[in-house]
């Protein structure tokens, strides 16, 4: 069995020749995970090309990245491949806005003169592109939600004989089918595919939406076994379970499902970790009104913007000392915001065990 680095290695096949897989759509999505500047906006360059047109260092341009080391690495095998170094790349966005609260990026991908990629960038390290996603949680759509409607429009506009291919890994799948859904019906009949790689859910309200129903057949989502992510809240269509080659939390990581030939190696069910979380998680967003469930976000992320870092990766390699700061803000948090938060991660805590103990009885 392979992964996708090399899957990249080894499949030489032209992509415009040979038939356009499951894989190749994880590969294009990652292409909106880098930094790329202006050479990119207005017009195309083949992904060939990049290296002698690029201002930027390799920190600068995978800084942004799921796991930047390997995504370095994964890029390096494209430009050299010939299956997707001759892709051109163009029209690249890029939005982080503070006051917004807006973490977006996308990039088309010309596969050939009739057909394009539409890659959505998932979550970056940021605590602006996180409080984006939980505001999942009691919002009907987020900012980079509706900015996805918008570039999509824009390219489809800009291509009006072309279909279209549109994915994204985690809130970049998600971004896809909304963008998706919120096309009109000529424009929905141009898109062949819709690829969520553990991309989360919608409110209930979504998929009674015309949009979605007429597009919801075109939608392929795939998780791994012990999904956290992809299943958060609702997901009312099917979706695949393939398998991963490393553990919980870790398996968000695109880089670790297992390949063989040109398809994901499927799995029949989720793990026991999945199920739990996917129970409590779910249970406590719905045991919450939607003004406590911004109430509860807004008090973890205004503690978070107060540390003197701004995303998790900084968090997590200086955790010891950022959890004592954390510890000082949250003393400091008025008393009745600080009664609530204690409320309601009591009752967090109380839905796990309670999973815990139901799953004993049943097994």
């Amino acid at each position: 069995m392979s992964n996708l680095i090399n899957y990249v290695r080894d499949n030489q096949n032209n992509i415009a020749d040979s038939q356009f897989n499951e894989v190749d759509a994880l590969v294009l999505s990652w292409l909106s995970y880098y930094n790329y500047v202006d050479y990119l906006n207005n017009k195309g360059l083949l992904i060939k090309e990049i290296a002698g047109e690029r201002k930027l260092s390799d920190r600068e341009m995978y800084k942004d990245a799921f796991l930047p080391k390997k995504s370095s690495r994964l890029f390096k095998e494209i430009q050299k491949s010939s299956r997707f170094s001759s892709l051109e790349l163009s029209s690249f966005c890029n939005v982080f806005d503070i006051d917004k609260i807006e973490q977006f990026s996308a990039i088309t991908i010309k596969i050939k003169e009739d057909l394009f990629y539409i890659s959505f960038r998932g979550t970056d390290p940021s605590f602006l592109g996180w409080e984006e996603d939980f505001r999942l949680a009691y919002l009907e759509s987020t900012n980079s939600q509706k900015e996805g409607v918008s570039y999509l429009q824009r390219e489809m506009d800009k291509y009006p004989k072309a279909e279209f291919i549109l994915g994204g890994h985690s809130k970049g799948g998600n971004t896809a089918i909304y963008a998706g859904s919120n096309m009109s019906r000529e424009d929905q009949k141009r898109i062949r595919q819709i690829y969520c790689f553990d991309g989360p859910g919608f409110p209930i309200s979504f998929f009674e939406s015309e949009g979605f129903l007429n597009i919801k057949d075109k939608i392929e989502k795939i998780i791994p076994p012990s999904s956290f992510v992809g299943i958060l809240f609702n997901n009312f269509y099917p979706y695949r379970i393939v398998k991963s080659n490393t553990f919980l939390f870790l398996q968000h990581n695109p880089f670790c499902f297992a390949i063989k030939n040109d398809g994901f190696v499927n799995r029949k069910k989720r793990t026991l970790f999945s199920r739990r979380s996917q129970f409590v998680m779910n249970g406590f967003v719905s045991s919450m009104t939607k003004e406590e469930r911004k109430k509860y976000i807004d008090i973890i992320f205004a503690a978070l913007n107060k540390l003197k870092i701004n995303d998790f990766n900084s968090l997590f390699y200086s955790l010891p000392v950022q959890i004592f700061h954390l510890f000082r803000i949250y003393l400091k948090v008025e008393k009745n915001d600080r009664k609530f938060f204690d409320r309601k991660t009591r009752v967090l805590i109380s839905l796990f065990f309670k999973r815990q103990v139901k799953q004993k009885k049943e097994a």
